[in-house]
């Protein structure tokens, strides 16, 4: 229960009462395709510190320390922003529904995968969502070796080849 009230008070700010999340919220007002130094801008207005991820010697994850997010960049260029919540299925659902009702209008295609790699086990519910201009919004539950979470990840899918 304690969770369940942590996750509505750290994702509360992204809705207005009717219910609607606007795109900006999305992403927290990075601008996807836009320049790491704009990120880094962006986020020291936010007053959050933006940082690379130590494990990412390539620096292309990096840390939006103050907003539990991570951006995705390459080529200089933010192709990705990734929010992390606490949570459960409710709290998943929930958000699914109001992504789906405000930004995107029509329903998600829906995976459920499950990994593993020696004792750790990953199940993942993935909502996805196509957007017209080429964006992708994912709602994610995830659990690893039954440690449950929920992330909202957004990306552009034309901006940067898995192997660069």
């Amino acid at each position: 229960m304690k969770n369940s009230r942590n996750l509505l008070a750290t994702i509360g700010f992204l809705f207005v009462s009717t219910g609607v999340i606007a795109a900006e919220d999305l992403i927290l007002g990075f601008e996807l395709g836009g320049t790491l130094q704009q990120a880094k801008d962006h986020a020291q207005l936010e007053g959050w510190i933006l940082r690379p991820h130590s494990a990412d010697r390539r620096q292309r994850l990096w840390v939006i320390e103050g907003a539990d997010a991570t951006l995705e960049v390459c080529k200089d260029r933010v192709f990705g922003v990734t929010r992390f919540f606490e949570g459960g299925v409710d709290e998943f659902a929930a958000l699914e529904a109001r992504v789906q009702r405000s930004i995107l209008n029509w329903s998600p295609t829906t995976t459920i995968q499950r990994l593993g790699s020696g004792n750790e086990r990953i199940s993942l519910i993935d909502a996805v969502f196509a957007a017209d201009d080429g964006s992708r919004t994912i709602v994610r539950l995830r659990s690893t070796n039954g440690e449950v979470d929920v992330r909202l990840l957004t990306w552009l899918t034309s901006a940067c080849s898995v192997d660069e």
